[in-house]
């Protein structure tokens, strides 16, 4: 690596990736990401809490009807909630993939930056804060695997405005696109257990459940397997080559926090094939008997 020509890469990326919302920064003069990018955060986090408690309960109502009005908890009522904004950060994720995941991964990891990629990383980590704000105060819902999930999510978006690892920020992003199949997956269940328990069918076709199982292992294979893997181990090797420029205790703990959610994957992919296997070849045995 040339540290010229990656000064160089910098230069460019500031000059030709702008963020759109950086004129409206509290702090316009400062070269700390955090201080000039702190509206975004804030502002999504802002956006995040009016979904959750605005948008969110009149998209279930409208969407779910008796399903989600009829249920007797008000606790119930707040995970369709969670799920539905989830499912809406799904969506702006996908609109903000294309300004980060067509960046050069042959970028120097370590001090390359531009505020295109910076606000997408802001963006994602004001929900994230938010995630970990609704894990905390719905513990009885989450749990405590959510509330990691949300805390190391949060440590991944917000390392990369140290800044660190910015080339990657739309492969980052990219790991999450089983996530709307996961949220299908809960919909449906939480539909059909509320048909079961008032002695109804359920309105929704078995094949849909299917379906959506079958593309949530393919989707999650492709991105957090394959994808994950592959790329990971292109960054870690990107990480060795500029090991004298980056920050020694954030990016041990990201390379931690990372291997740590690559076997994680791995498990639940396990954990998924073993589902699968089950219903199956548990099916084939209900017919044979």
């Amino acid at each position: 690596m040339s540290l010229s020509n990656d000064l160089l890469d910098v230069k460019h990326g500031l000059e030709t990736r702008i963020d759109p919302f950086i004129g409206y920064s509290w702090f316009p003069e400062s070269d700390n990401l955090y201080l000039s990018h702190l509206h975004e955060i804030f502002y999504s986090f802002l956006f995040y809490t009016i979904c959750y408690n605005v948008f969110a309960p009149k998209i279930n109502k409208i969407v779910f009807g008796k399903y989600y009005t009829d249920l007797p908890e008000k606790k119930d009522k707040r995970d369709y909630d969670i799920h539905t904004v989830s499912m809406i950060q799904s969506a702006v994720s996908y609109a903000m993939l294309p300004f980060s995941l067509f960046v050069s991964k042959d970028l120097n990891v370590a001090i390359y930056y531009d505020h295109l990629c910076t606000m997408v990383s802001s963006l994602a980590l004001g929900y994230f804060i938010w995630d970990i704000t609704a894990c905390v105060g719905h513990y009885d819902i989450s749990g405590s695997a959510f509330i990691i999930h949300a805390i190391v999510s949060s440590y991944i978006a917000g390392v990369t405005l140290i800044p660190l690892f910015q080339p990657w920020i739309g492969a980052f992003l990219a790991f999450e696109a089983s996530t709307p199949f996961v949220n299908v997956h809960w919909y449906v269940s939480q539909i059909s257990a509320f048909a079961k328990r008032h002695g109804q069918k359920s309105p929704i076709p078995s094949w849909i459940g299917t379906a959506n199982g079958l593309f949530l292992m393919l989707v999650f294979f492709a991105v957090r397997i394959v994808w994950g893997i592959s790329a990971t181990t292109k960054l870690y090797s990107q990480i060795y080559l500029a090991r004298d420029l980056v920050p020694k205790i954030p990016t041990a703990i990201f390379l931690c926090v990372h291997i740590t959610l690559n076997f994680l994957n791995i498990y639940w992919f396990s954990k998924m094939l073993a589902v699968a296997k089950g219903v199956l070849f548990g099916n084939k045995k209900d017919k044979q008997a």
